[in-house]
């Protein structure tokens, strides 16, 4: 059973790596928190040091209409990652001859601020972007 689980988690990741000139009208991004070996606060004290160990952050991207995974990126919450979450997502949508967005896209995300320039970095004015900010 886990042998099919993987097998599985491979294809989805290959479809999705594969993804090209997506029509999506609206996104609704996040970021997940979980740790590869030791939560952060831990690292200082494994015995055998081991590199990329610690804190990693998941972002993942849904299609509001058809609960697509439209992309998703390890890395930190930082605006490097951000741009790069983004841009990995901007060039699954399809283009004009002019490198234009051929449907104007809606992006919702939370409160994260690195969203907010990195979004005007990757999409400027091609896209409406939103942050829900739970209270």
């Amino acid at each position: 059973m886990a042998k099919l689980a993987s097998d599985v988690g491979e294809m989805a990741i290959r479809h999705i790596s594969r993804t090209r000139r997506l029509r999506v009208r609206q996104i609704q991004a996040d970021e997940l928190w979980s740790f590869v070996k030791v939560k952060q606060k831990n690292v200082a004290r494994q015995k055998v040091q081991e590199v990329g160990a610690g804190t990693v952050w998941t972002y993942l991207a849904i299609c509001s209409d058809t609960k697509f995974i439209v992309g998703y990126r390890l890395g930190a919450r930082k605006l490097a990652d951000a741009r790069a979450f983004y841009q990995s997502i901007r060039d699954k949508l399809e283009v004009d001859e002019n490198g234009q967005l051929t449907q104007r896209l809606e992006i919702l995300t939370d409160g994260l601020m690195a969203y907010d320039e990195a979004g005007e970095i990757v999409f400027g004015d091609e896209a409406d972007r939103a942050m829900l900010i739970k209270q």
